[in-house]
């Protein structure tokens, strides 16, 4: 969504003519995400819109010292410069309407309401077997989404599975891509210093602290992550992975492309992603020849087997059931907890500028549960991943706002006593399982399919109902690597948000 924390954002009310624009034109429906500075929703069209569904991001106006001001700016004028392209209208995201009120900034868009692309890829029944094929079609949009951003001289900077969605349920629906909160316009030959973008995604030139970054190569960044992608489509694991971020990026700049020995996998692929995968960015693979590579044109029949589209599975799972348990938590944490974690906040900002840096952050999580008994090495390693989960303003620090978020995830993976707390909310009827029934009650708004979904994907035994122990498994984000090869690494599902450049490797390319 291209916004991060917890805290919803204030909705508009009636006393001003901006606001009665908003009541008058829209009002609000289920939450879709949200973060300490936005949130997003289904908005109902009324008067001209009558019948008409969008998405609303709704960014508060005082959340980061009014910086949403400058991030509102920059995503409206890219959405206003694509909005009607010809023929890009099919494959990115369309901005409806954009408008302030003295609480809030409204970016609002067409609602794609057919799921992401993992979603789809292994939902066999409904949209039929994943084949090489399959995986190219949707290798081919991506890539011509980008180029109709890269011909007027914007980048993404944040190409990742999720940010690729379906328009419609339909099984010729377009995939559309998202989410263009980091998008920015660049030109070839300039440089650029404010690196942002996804870390399993980050291309080599981004990730050296070092290596100059221009316009040009900021492109071959986007296509570098379009590289990415296609082999997890393929492979159902990362191309490079790291117990920490910097290991991550060291991966990311030295090591070379290697493939699982048990998956049977076309040469013609293999050297597509060599040529999106190019160490430096002017031996990578320009759009026109990726878009032309036999891979992409000519790509064969051969069925994808079982174990990758599992993989997928628990990909596009983990990472959303997190969320919205997080969400969950975050959205109903009353004042006197919130002001508990303020006051440890507090105390750790010695310096007092309402933000924690990395040194702060340490002493924070030595008040964790465990964090006396880990080594200064492993602190500073999990302070530095929590400035990568939530800095969104790409300062180096975490405001309160983008901590509560953090501070309910890092309890979910380190705390049994806290999941088993939540856990026994949940489970109202006090069976010790949490049901279909259950699930419902909690995540209010969720269709029976997107509930059953959830359920069979954390019900391991397939008995019809999550057990305490299936609950843990899930909050940890810990599954067995024998089953699940994207979850080898527990950091994996962690790197999901903005890396900023504070954390860049010292190498060069």
């Amino acid at each position: 969504m291209g916004c991060f924390g917890s805290k919803e954002p204030k909705e508009a009310a009636s006393g001003d003519a901006k606001t009665d624009y908003f009541n008058e034109h829209y009002s609000l429906g289920k939450e879709l995400g949200s973060g300490g500075s936005c949130v997003v929703r289904i908005g109902h069209g009324k008067g001209k819109r009558n019948g008409q569904d969008f998405a609303i991001k709704i960014l508060d106006r005082d959340a980061h010292g009014g910086r949403n001001g400058k991030f509102y700016q920059q995503e409206k004028e890219i959405l206003e410069e694509i909005r009607g392209i010809e023929n890009g209208r099919d494959v990115l995201l369309q901005l409806a309407d954009a408008f302030d009120t003295p609480q809030n900034y409204y970016i609002v868009t067409e609602l794609a309401k057919g799921g992401e692309l993992f979603e789809r890829i292994v939902d066999t029944k409904r949209y039929g077997k994943y084949t090489e094929r399959r995986a190219a079609l949707h290798v081919r949009t991506m890539l011509e989404s980008l180029k109709f951003l890269h011909d007027r001289s914007i980048v993404h900077r944040d190409i990742k599975p999720e940010n690729f969605v379906f328009a419609t349920t339909a099984e010729d629906s377009n995939m559309i891509l998202i989410d263009f909160g980091c998008a920015k316009r660049v030109e070839d030959e300039q440089e650029y210093t404010d690196i942002v973008g996804t870390p399993y995604y980050l291309s080599p030139e981004c990730a050296a602290k070092k290596q100059i970054k221009t316009g040009f190569f900021l492109k071959e960044s986007d296509i570098w992550a379009v590289g990415c992608i296609a082999y997890i489509m393929l492979t159902g694991s990362f191309p490079f992975r790291g117990s920490t971020t910097q290991q991550l990026l060291q991966e990311i700049i030295r090591k070379p492309v290697e493939y699982p020995t048990n998956i049977k996998i076309s040469d013609e692929f293999k050297e597509f992603v060599a040529g999106c995968l190019m160490k430096h960015p002017a031996e990578r693979f320009t759009m026109d020849e990726a878009l032309d590579h036999p891979w992409i044109l000519n790509a064969t029949d051969e069925i994808i087997h079982n174990d990758i589209l599992r993989c997928l599975k628990q990909y596009s799972y983990q990472s959303k059931l997190k969320k919205e348990v997080t969400r969950l938590l975050a959205s109903h944490m009353n004042d006197k907890p919130q002001e508990t974690i303020k006051k440890h906040f507090e105390s750790i900002d010695t310096n007092g500028d309402g933000c924690l840096d990395e040194d702060e952050l340490v002493q924070l999580l030595i008040l964790l549960p465990g964090g006396k008994n880990k080594t200064e090495e492993v602190l500073n390693e999990e302070a530095q991943n929590m400035i990568n989960q939530g800095d969104h303003t790409e300062d180096g620090k975490i405001d309160f706002e983008e901590f509560l978020t953090i501070w309910q995830r890092k309890l979910l993976s380190i705390s049994d006593e806290y999941v088993e707390s939540v856990f026994s909310v949940l489970d109202t009827d006090n069976s010790g399982m949490l049901e279909y029934a259950e699930l419902g009650k909690v995540f209010d708004g969720k269709t029976e399919d997107e509930l059953l979904s959830m359920l069979v994907e954390v019900d391991t035994d397939k008995d019809g109902v999550i057990s305490l122990d299936e609950f843990k498994a899930a909050m940890k984000e810990e599954l067995e690597q024998d089953r699940v090869q994207l979850t080898s690494n527990k950091n994996v599902f962690q790197a999901l948000t903005v890396v900023g450049e504070h954390e860049l490797c010292d190498a060069e390319l």
